[in-house]
């Protein structure tokens, strides 16, 4: 069965991401426990997150992002097994010998299997599995369940999901084997929402847009990327008897763009405009205007 090589690889890190030094602290606490979970919402950054650890930290490890198709068990050993060759090219010979068989045997079995080869590792390791979310298959988490529980010291397991999966969590808690990276610790502060604006090449930004910001999006990091401003401006203009009465008395205006930075020097964005005018003769109108741009920084 062939196996896509891009599931091996993390996500790469642009120049503006900021390193978030208290989340990375959370991380380094978790390697002395058998299981690290970080469970957010699309766009909250958990596997840059992760990824910016890894470079950081220096650690071994091998990464695995799952799909749908990782439900059959046996795809998913396989893309373990290899994912675990990657680091160790001479490792996990029984469970790949088990993974030749057209009927896999029981959960158990392939557990204690899979856990065996795993001891045979001269090394730590830091088996990274990410996308967990969309896996439905009851095995397969008895199968992880296994592992956290009798996995050998030196392997760690780092789970990413956006859901809470159905392992024994209450269990690896009472025995402080746990370590959890949630939502509310995922959303940005004022203070790192700054940053980032800083370092994607946008205008600095004040305390008081950045509390605005963590406000409207609450955090969240793909929402904070793409809000650049938001304004609003009233005018009046003042009366005059020798004004004609289709001259403008005053006017409002709104705008609102949204700017994305793809690459460090790259900014696509997109702006809307509403304006709105009064006469002196008290007549009105309101005008709309949709404009896009992309910006190359030398």
């Amino acid at each position: 069965m062939p196996l896509l090589k891009t599931r091996f690889h993390k996500p790469s890190l642009a120049d503006s991401f900021i390193l978030r030094q208290q989340l990375m602290d959370r991380l380094d606490h978790g390697q002395k426990k058998r299981l690290t979970l970080v469970v957010g919402g699309a766009g909250y950054g958990k596997s840059i997150l992760v990824s910016q650890w890894l470079n950081e930290r220096q650690h071994t490890y091998c990464w695995i992002s799952l799909e749908e198709d990782c439900n059959d068990l046996q795809v998913f050993l396989s893309y373990l097994v290899v994912g675990v060759q990657q680091t160790y090219p001479d490792s996990m010979p029984r469970t790949a010998q088990l993974m030749l068989s057209s009927i896999l045997p029981t959960v158990l079995v392939v557990a204690e299997t899979l856990i065996n080869d795993l001891s045979d590792i001269k090394g730590r390791l830091s088996i990274v599995v990410d996308d967990l979310h969309k896996i439905n298959n009851q095995k397969i988490f008895e199968l992880l369940n296994q592992l956290i529980q009798l996995g050998p010291e030196h392997i760690r397991l780092v789970l990413i999901s956006r859901v809470d999966p159905p392992l024994k969590k209450a269990k690896f808690r009472a025995y402080n084997q746990l370590c959890e990276i949630r939502m509310s610790d995922l959303r940005l502060t004022e203070t790192e929402i700054i940053q980032l604006a800083k370092n994607s090449d946008y205008t600095s930004i004040t305390s008081e847009t950045a509390r605005i910001i963590e406000e409207k999006t609450e955090g969240w990091i793909l929402g904070v990327n793409l809000i650049s401003n938001l304004n609003f401006n009233w005018y009046a203009i003042d009366p005059s008897e020798f004004r004609d009465g289709d001259s403008m008395k005053s006017g409002e205006s709104a705008h609102v763009n949204l700017i994305w930075s793809p690459y460090k020097k790259v900014n696509v964005g997109i702006e809307y405009m509403i304006l709105k005018r009064i006469n002196t003769n008290d007549t009105n109108g309101t005008g709309q205007r949709l404009q896009m741009m992309i910006k190359y920084i030398i």
